[in-house]
């Protein structure tokens, strides 16, 4: 029997633990004001996952993601397996702790950067004589002066929505 609801009804966290306590085992999907994600479960313990149809290194990462979402729906269909390449079978308690820590740090970069979003754009004053950058950074410069937005500078880097910010806030 599938479990739905919504998250503001019963949280990510909720759901995790739920399905963590009564060992189940199938896919989670939250559609909500992020995008999609889905989360494989086997006996309870993460297996696998994709946000936003990327698919994730390992269970911390993808539920620092649905932690994310402020808004959304949830389907969980037990029995259902995994399409994606999986990452090590993690327990809900241990991946919430870390993806708890990531969502602290991430939101002192959201102070800089709030949405990915938002559109990158270039200082006319430098403020210093000189400045030294690496070639990732460089990146972040070429896509600012090109007016991209976080979310379009991740894309074209292939890197997670956390990096790019984190990137951008740090030069910033």
């Amino acid at each position: 029997m599938a479990l739905q609801g919504t998250i503001d009804g019963f949280g990510v966290v909720d759901v995790l633990q739920l399905l963590s306590a009564s060992r189940k085992s199938g896919r989670l999907v939250i559609e909500g004001d992020r995008g999609v994600g889905q989360l494989f479960v086997r006996d309870g313990e993460l297996t696998g996952g994709t946000i936003r149809g990327r698919e994730v290194g390992d269970g911390v990462e993808i539920v620092f993601e649905l932690l994310r979402f402020g808004e959304g729906a949830f389907l969980f269909e037990p029995g259902t397996t995994s399409d994606v390449e999986g990452f090590p079978a993690a327990g809900v308690p241990e991946v919430r702790r870390e993806a708890d820590a990531r969502l602290e740090g991430g939101l002192a970069i959201e102070a800089v950067v709030p949405t990915a979003a938002h559109r990158l754009a270039l200082e006319p004053e430098l403020g210093v004589d000189e400045v030294t950058l690496s070639g990732a950074e460089w990146q972040v410069v070429v896509a600012a002066g090109a007016g991209a937005s976080v979310a379009e500078l991740a894309a074209q880097g292939g890197l997670d929505e956390l990096a790019a910010s984190t990137t951008v806030a740090g030069l910033v």
